[in-house]
């Protein structure tokens, strides 16, 4: 339907006309014609036809402290928000009365993340204002008497651990997909996803790249500008109170911010960019319980096989990697170099805090050296240099130096490179060079070591149904060698410190118990994951009758007896079922399985019209009025605006569930 939009007197009809890929970012918006109807307001800063508006100001519903860099304090991610996000068992070796003892890989998560978050916290910021924006927090859980975003303070414990709780959701699996489809998609085709977003109250955010760096803002607004290009005033973290606007131009399928900038008080510059330098996000992806890293099955399918890779120098430089195979060069400064199907990923959070690369199965012989890169600022005499090596399954490495002297002002780094194999089987080999000293820890569900390599010794860890460790010497002779098959033969949770002579040899070994840390429960009751876990089911709206819960059905065959349900609907507090290969047919009253929660009974006919919840595309209203309900295939048609929902299940407390 096209709607009249009035400008300066004069009647314009407005049709923007999206034509949008399939599966684009986090789902949020249907393809199709994007209707502009209306004038945007003035505090927005442009002028044209307005598409969407959220309603997020920055000068209330931004905070009132810019994006900022360093190492985090009242920030840090620990145990409290590993536990938030993964869960108490998957991040817990041992419960004891002075609380979680973490299995080694989640130390290596912490470590990384915390260097990789001092470049900068805008991630955290731009999905932290979205939220209470859109009431999935409340200032008021964060900080007492506090109304408003603005309100809020940085050095609050709870208003803290929030940034960088959804900081570190970037690295979640369904946002690396997210990101990945987004950036199959043309700019414009990206602002269609956006706009249809807003409308939906998917709670998007977006991140931009460019001069080897990522940035993160909170979009306001969508208009079609006067001059025939795409504006989209964002809330940018960088400067609080202030609206700002990015630029999508159509024709030449480009984007351009004026006022790019990764951290505030850097230098602000033009970012521009085309094809796969500007993604969105919305907040499904990102809630719920998230599978583990340090695990086998926190990979999408179309990343089964990977290998995961992570540089930064805590915001001290810029930090990359170089990757040679198959004769091509690829620095994750530069994404236009990206070949052989490997994937990078400037982490979203501010200058200097490097990558996350994506090493495809099937590849052999991949040589990666990392590149500390130009210092931030000349006068730092120190910069503590972290790569992260996530395995395909449990495995995981952590590489440490303290890079300094003029080590800092070499061209090549040079102190260690990594050889990495992902065909038949995951394999590294870390090699030291002649003068170097680098520490590297090693785990395996419960078990761990801590390596420190020296002029010229090698590490070769083979990941194959548990991990053989070896370390050589610079000859090339074994020194010493370990296997771990994930259990603790001593029933405790240590790390093996090992440290091998590289003069006569000798092999010293010593076990460290790791210690119980102390689990903050205020900060996990409100950071705590608020979906159900990966794989666990997601329930719909509420039956009007007030005994019943109405499902709805996908495009996507799921299997109900399985207990695999379909995604949220991103517009409130409910989700979408998805329907089933098994055929359940209502008016015979054959059910499907028990809703598990116990007090809800679902009983829903199925249509001729297929819904597509990845798509955004729902149902009709629930009359009930807050939440909106998706109807299945049937022949017969069922229309919820009329209540007509199919009879209730007789069994009290089960649940119907829909055929596909």
């Amino acid at each position: 339907m096209v709607k009249p939009f009035v400008c300066r007197g004069v009647a314009i009809l407005v049709t923007v006309a999206f034509v949008a890929a399939c599966g684009g970012g986090g789902g949020g918006g249907a393809d199709g014609d994007v209707e502009c109807v209306d004038v945007p307001a003035a505090e927005l800063g442009v002028s044209g036809a307005l598409c969407s508006d959220t309603g997020l100001r920055p000068d209330a519903g931004g905070f009132s402290f810019e994006n900022w860099g360093g190492l985090a304090t009242e920030d840090a991610i620990n145990v409290t928000t590993a536990i938030a996000i993964f869960g108490e068992d998957e991040v817990c070796a041992q419960k004891t009365d002075a609380g979680c003892i973490p299995l080694p890989a989640v130390q290596h998560w912490i470590e990384g993340a915390n260097s990789q978050i001092a470049g900068g916290r805008c991630e955290g910021m731009a999905v932290l204002s979205q939220r209470i924006h859109d009431g999935g927090d409340l200032p008021a859980q964060l900080q007492e008497q506090a109304a408003r975003t603005v309100d809020l303070r940085k050095e609050t414990p709870p208003v803290a651990a929030s940034i960088s709780r959804w900081w570190v959701s970037q690295g979640f699996e369904a946002v690396i997909q997210a990101t990945k489809r987004a950036w199959e998609l043309e700019p414009s085709e990206v602002v269609a996803k956006i706009d249809a977003a807003i409308k939906a109250d998917a709670g998007a955010t977006i991140g931009i790249y460019a001069n080897g760096m990522g940035h993160a803002v909170t979009p306001i607004a969508v208009t079609l500008a006067d001059d025939g290009t795409y504006a989209i005033s964002v809330y940018d973290n960088n400067y609080p109170g202030e609206v700002t606007v990015l630029s999508v131009d159509p024709e030449t399928e480009t984007w351009t911010y004026d006022v790019g900038a990764a951290n505030s008080g850097t230098v602000a510059s033009k970012w521009s960019g085309g094809k796969s330098s500007i993604d969105y996000v919305v907040m499904a992806d990102r809630e719920g319980r998230q599978n583990v890293p340090w695990s086998d099955s926190d990979r999408d399918e179309r990343s089964k096989g990977s290998a995961r890779i992570t540089i930064s120098t805590g915001g001290r430089s810029l930090a990359g990697l170089v990757i040679k195979v198959g004769g091509d060069t690829i620095d994750t400064r530069d994404l236009s170099t990206m070949s052989n199907g490997i994937a990078v990923y400037p982490n979203r959070g501010g200058i200097g805090t490097g990558a996350m690369v994506e090493i495809p199965g099937g590849l052999a012989d991949v040589k990666i050296e990392p590149v500390v890169g130009d210092l931030l600022d000349p006068s730092v005499s120190t910069v503590d240099l972290a790569v992260t090596i996530d395995a395909p399954g449990p495995g995981s490495q952590f590489v440490t130096d303290t890079v300094e002297g003029d080590e800092l002002t070499r061209k090549s780094y040079g102190q260690f490179s990594l050889n990495v194999s992902t065909d038949e089987k995951f394999e590294t080999s870390l090699d030291v060079a002649a003068d170097g000293k680098i520490g590297v820890g090693v785990a395996y569900e419960e078990e761990a070591a801590q390596v420190m390599l020296e002029d010229g010794q090698n590490l070769n860890v083979v990941d194959d149904a548990g991990l053989a460790v070896e370390v050589t010497t610079a000859e090339g002779k074994v020194a010493y060698e370990v296997g771990f098959d994930g259990q603790s033969d001593s029933g405790e949770i240590g790390v093996t410190n090992v440290d091998v002579d590289e003069v006569t040899g000798e092999v010293v070994v010593e076990v460290e118990p790791t210690k119980a840390e102390t689990v903050n429960d205020e900060i996990l009751a409100i950071t705590g994951a608020d979906g159900p876990a990966a794989g666990e089911p997601n329930y719909g709206p509420a039956d009007p009758r007030g005994s019943t819960t109405t499902v709805a059905g996908t495009s996507t065959t799921m299997d109900v007896n399985a207990g695999n349900y379909g995604p949220a609907d991103p517009r409130g507090a409910t989700t979408t079922v998805a329907g089933t290969s098994t055929t359940v047919d209502v008016n015979a009253g054959r059910y499907g399985p028990a809703d598990p929660r116990g007090a809800t009974t679902t009983a829903v006919a199925r249509t001729s019209t297929t819904v597509d919840v990845k798509a955004g595309n729902y149902g009709p209203a629930d009359p009930r009025g807050a939440t909106t309900t998706a109807v299945a295939r049937t022949t017969t048609t069922v229309d919820v605006n009329q209540g007509n929902y199919g009879p209730a299940d007789p069994r009290s407390s089960l649940t119907t569930v829909n055929s596909g």
